[in-house]
């Protein structure tokens, strides 16, 4: 080996050897630093662990102590961790392995899994309602607030909520609605109306007030209170009205008038009352609402017929009393004509004794009288059998009499007076099934007020005739007995006569020819 290659051999060595310490002398500063930073990385980790522990233990505190009962899952629905409220709540510990939807109630199964699979689209299950099964098989309604947890690459890996226990709540709701259901039913059904105004908006009305003034409750909606009642609202009631609204007054009660969809006014009673809130300031007003039209027509009907009761009062002659029931019936009921029959004569006739309408007549009250036997006509009829009859079309019925003119409806009631028929009245009309049953009870109350007083005036009637017969025959039988008398007294004076012409001609005989007769036996 030449002195060249072992020199250049010596500086490879030379530069290997302080390469060599150079590199431990890196190696050991490596080595002093790494140590210095284990050391630090213990000391930290030791601080970690402590701080997680602290936070764990924190966590583990508020997770018990929940209000609501919190449960963790994964996403196949496996429970995998739960608060004691929710242990409490369906009825398994923490060692229990369940699945939620092994405790899901059976007609809830659908709606639950629908439920979950939207979570997991739209990555959260809000305000989910359903029933669940305990551990004990009792069933349990309960709303749940969930969503994911994600790692950190965004994918959902677990799913945690709180559940809540709202059994309670749903069997009030359940009543409330029932409830309600039964209110609803109630108003609707309800005879009387029912509205329901905040201001002067109608909020609702039920079926009775609808069909009261033919509106449909959108059609209500979209209507003011004013437009509906305003112009029947008096002084009177705008007052009251003011006081409630100022709540001097709780409610009222007024008779007023509704304007109808037909534009016409339909009587009413009806109790208005406000709704107010726990600060005593008034929501709304709730008006009960009354058809009085039938009331009010059978006030005008008693009042009508305490008249006619007043005008034949004191009356003694049955033709004025027939005359004011006729004119009181035609404008009580708004008839065309009334007739009244009364019964007389052996024959059992029917004589028209007053009448109202065409029939009228100032001479003598009927005009064309006409006389009806019992049993023949319509009249006849009822007067045979003491029935009422309403004829709805005179032209189907062979009994129909015309009496002064064609009509095609007929309406025929008996008076009847202690169980006596004594008469009949009668009301025709051109239109066909013009009279109903309302006329016919009317017109049976007119004939039962009138049939004590027109029987009476037959009576008194008879007994005046009866009277001025009995009159005109004492005063024929005392001129029969003056008459007699003065035939008695010319009877006797002429009888006498001849008896003194006897008397005188024997007082001569025995003058002359006393002596003559022999006295003797």
């Amino acid at each position: 080996m030449s002195k060249l290659s072992v020199e250049i051999l010596q500086k490879a060595l030379e530069k290997e050897r302080f390469s060599r310490k150079e590199a431990e002398r890196i190696l050991k500063e490596r080595s002093i630093e790494l140590q210095k930073k284990n050391q630090e990385l213990i000391a930290l980790n030791q601080n970690l662990s402590f701080v997680i522990e602290e936070q764990t233990t924190e966590i583990n505190d508020i997770f018990n102590n929940i209000a609501d009962s919190y449960i963790l899952f994964d996403l196949y629905g496996n429970l995998l961790k739960m608060n004691k409220h929710a242990s409490v709540l369906f009825g398994y510990t923490q060692e229990d392995s369940i699945n939620v939807f092994d405790i899901v109630f059976e007609e809830d199964y659908e709606h639950a899994f629908k439920s979950f699979s939207k979570s997991n689209t739209e990555n959260l299950l809000n305000s989910y309602k359903g029933r669940i099964y305990t551990k004990s098989r009792e069933i349990k309604w309960v709303q749940i607030n969930a969503s994911f947890i994600n790692n950190k690459e965004g994918f959902p890996v677990f799913v945690h909520g709180v559940v809540r226990d709202i059994t309670k709540e749903q069997e009030i709701e359940k009543r409330f609605r029932f409830q309600k259901l039964q209110l609803d039913t109630i108003v609707d059904n309800s005879s009387l109306g029912i509205v329901l105004t905040q201001g002067s908006n109608i909020l609702k009305t039920n079926k009775a007030f609808q069909q009261l003034i033919g509106y449909t409750e959108d059609e209500l909606k979209k209507i003011s209170v004013e437009e509906i009642s305003e112009k029947s609202l008096n002084s009177e009631t705008k007052d009251l009205l003011e006081k409630l609204n100022s709540k001097e007054i709780e409610d009222f009660t007024i008779k007023n008038q509704f304007l109808t969809k037909k534009g016409k006014f339909v009587s009413t009673r009806t109790n208005i009352s406000s709704v107010k809130n726990e600060h005593n300031e008034i929501l709304y007003r709730v008006a009960l609402v009354e058809n009085i039209e039938e009331e009010l027509k059978k006030e005008a009907l008693l009042e009508a017929l305490n008249n006619l009761m007043t005008s034949i009062l004191g009356k003694t002659d049955m033709y004025e009393i027939a005359s004011e029931i006729t004119r009181n019936t035609i404008g009580l009921l708004g008839f065309e004509d009334c007739v009244i029959y009364l019964i007389e004569g052996n024959e059992k006739e029917l004589i028209q004794i007053a009448a109202f309408g065409d029939k009228l007549c100032e001479e003598d009250g009927v005009r064309n009288k006409i006389t009806i036997p019992v049993g023949h006509g319509i009249v006849g009829a009822v007067a045979k059998t003491g029935l009422p009859e309403i004829i709805n079309d005179t032209s189907k019925d062979k009994r129909y009499i015309v009496d002064d003119k064609v009509r095609f409806s007929e309406i025929a009631v008996p008076i009847i007076a202690n169980n006596e028929i004594i008469g009949v009245i009668d009301s025709e009309h051109s239109q066909k099934y013009f009279f109903n049953t309302d006329h016919l009870k009317t017109l049976q109350t007119i004939a039962g007020l009138a049939a004590t007083q027109l029987k009476n005036a037959v009576i008194l009637r008879e007994k005046d005739k009866a009277a001025k017969e009995k009159e005109i025959l004492l005063k024929n039988l005392k001129k029969s007995n003056n008459e007699l008398k003065d035939f008695a007294h010319i009877v006797s004076h002429d009888l006498k006569s001849p008896l003194r012409s006897i008397n005188a001609l024997l007082n001569w005989m025995q003058e002359d020819y006393g002596h003559l007769i022999d006295t003797s036996e």
